[in-house]
């Protein structure tokens, strides 16, 4: 699975333990790919081409009925919007044709009792990775907004970007969702050595806001 263009492909390098191991297993049934995907930790479903649901593994079982149902063995939503976007994104996945090159749609799904929503990311299932996952049309991986974050470690992004261990701990703070204002009083530090520091790791990571800092961190995977 080498083309950086297919979508399939792009979950793999975002999930790169899935890769690993879809490389190894080549053609399989449905439930073992399914659950080699898992090994990710990620909520997974397999939807065949006419939508319907091929497959989900257990923490992906465990949202229906909490911001997920399924109709006629279809994945949904309770709220009607979010209901008619998934059902809008995966019929765009499916019907995306082989070569073709789409990047995953997200879709909010929002949940009862007022916790925080889930995060559905519909990949299409096209070119070669077709070839691995030949009755499954495309991919659902959901993200809990409500598990407790974890981003990178301190010492990945060291590694990754030559900064300093404090610019390190600074960054992971920052993609945990902390503001300067949190951590300062957290750390005992002034806001000006934060923002000094800050800007030295917009410098070596090529961003230019905490918002672009935090999606391009949010993209490393910590396993």
């Amino acid at each position: 699975m080498q083309d950086e263009d297919d979508p399939m492909n792009q979950l793999f390098g975002h999930r790169r333990a899935a890769g690993d191991v879809a490389v190894h297993l080549g053609m399989v049934p449905s439930q073992q790919m399914v659950d080699a995907l898992s090994m990710t930790g990620h909520p997974i479903a397999l939807l065949g081409p006419d939508a319907g649901i091929v497959h989900m593994n257990a923490r992906f079982e465990r949202f229906v009925g909490d911001g997920l149902c399924v109709r006629a063995g279809r994945l949904g939503s309770w709220q009607p919007d979010s209901d008619h976007a998934l059902a809008t994104a995966i019929a765009k996945a499916i019907r995306l044709k082989a070569g073709g090159s789409e990047p995953p749609t997200t879709i909010v799904l929002p949940r009862r009792h007022g916790l925080r929503p889930l995060v559905a990311e519909v990949v299409p299932v096209v070119g070669t990775a077709h070839d691995v996952l030949h009755s499954v049309a495309a991919i659902v991986a959901l993200t809990d907004l409500a598990a407790a974050v974890t981003g990178p470690s301190e010492a990945l992004l060291e590694q990754a970007f030559g900064l300093t261990p404090a610019e390190a701990r600074l960054a992971a703070q920052i993609a945990a969702g902390k503001t300067l204002a949190e951590i300062a009083g957290e750390a005992g530090s002034a806001r000006e050595t934060l923002r000094s520091r800050l800007k030295s790791v917009f410098h070596k990571t090529g961003t230019g806001r905490q918002a672009e800092l935090t999606l391009l961190l949010s993209r490393i995977v910590r396993f």
